[in-house]
């Protein structure tokens, strides 16, 4: 489970810096 929140907090991270570089 924290594994899996790990995973999910760096795609989350990864997704809104994508964003904002746009």
């Amino acid at each position: 489970f924290n594994a899996l929140m790990k995973k999910k907090e760096k795609i989350t991270m990864v997704l809104s810096d994508a964003y904002y570089q746009s």
